[in-house]
């Protein structure tokens, strides 16, 4: 009785020795939570296997964040020697407005007498 198949939508199940019945695939619930990702060892050994895991994930973190450090140092190095170029243009350019700010105020007070001696207001 129990090494028979069992038909179920078309699908044969087959039945275990010690069922009395099959039952069907859909029917059987699932487990829950996670699944043992390594069930051929013992306790002890997952946990040994998780702390050398976890030792391996720390190494490698530290190294990727020291990598990124040095990346966003060289980075900022480049940045702020940008910057300071950015700056000494900036003073120059005001330098030069200044400059010609003066020229031009000289000019314009230069032009004015000639233009009344004209006797053009």
């Amino acid at each position: 009785m129990g090494y028979g198949m069992f038909g179920f939508s078309g699908v044969q199940v087959p039945l275990a020795p010690w069922a009395k019945q099959a039952v069907p695939k859909a029917l059987l619930k699932k487990k829950r939570g996670r699944k043992c990702k390594n069930p051929e060892l013992t306790d002890e050994e997952r946990v040994l296997w998780r702390k050398q895991q976890n030792t391996e994930g720390a190494k490698l973190s530290r190294v990727r964040r020291k990598v990124n450090g040095a990346e966003y140092e060289s980075n900022l190095n480049v940045l702020i020697n940008e910057n300071t170029m950015l700056k000494k243009q900036v003073d120059e350019h005001e330098n030069r407005l200044a400059c010609m700010q003066s020229l031009l105020t000289v000019s314009v007070q230069n032009a004015q007498p000639m233009a009344s001696s004209n006797g053009v207001p």
